[in-house]
């Protein structure tokens, strides 16, 4: 009898171990399917997204080459209505004149904006604080604090400078 309960024992064992080990071998193997399906989708989806952007740029790039063919073919059909040498073409010159006139413009503009801009601004701050400035470093004083000091007789007289604006537009 004992033998036989020896033997229940070890079989019963040897089912558990195997019953176990089935169970930790086909959930890695889940584990490893799914995360070989998880790549492979994700790689699908990577591929596709390229292809589509591939597409898109194409067709961008074609459009562009269409558009140029049809300003070439009204260019060509003002040149020849208006008789002119191809290598002459007068939209040409006028579309090159423009442009660069267009660029003068924003260099200009750029300047002005500079000059009566930040320029100018930085300029009056100078004359007008220069000598409260010259001043406080005269005094001795500690300059961190009287430029705070400074800083705060600012904003206090465009406060009522504006109140005062304020009450003008009222009456």
């Amino acid at each position: 009898m004992r033998g036989y309960i020896m033997n229940s024992i070890l079989t019963v064992g040897l089912i558990a171990s195997l019953a176990a080990n089935y169970f930790f071998f086909t959930t890695r193997y889940q584990a490893t399917f799914m995360r070989d399906v998880e790549s492979k989708r994700s790689q699908l989806n990577e591929d596709m997204t390229n292809e589509l952007l591939m597409s898109r740029l194409s067709t961008i790039d074609n459009n562009q080459i269409e558009i140029a063919k049809m300003q070439g073919y009204n260019e060509g059909v003002l040149a020849c209505a208006y008789k002119l040498d191809p290598k002459e073409s007068q939209i040409s010159n006028i579309w090159h004149s423009g442009y660069a006139r267009g660029l003068e413009q924003t260099a200009f503009v750029e300047e002005m904006g500079y000059e009566k801009g930040y320029a100018a601004g930085f300029q009056y701050g100078q004359k007008e604080n220069m000598k409260a400035i010259q001043t406080i470093l005269k005094s001795g004083e500690n300059v961190q604090k009287a430029l705070e000091k400074f800083a705060v007789d600012i904003q206090n007289t465009e406060k009522t400078e504006n109140q005062s604006e304020t009450k003008q537009n009222n009456k």
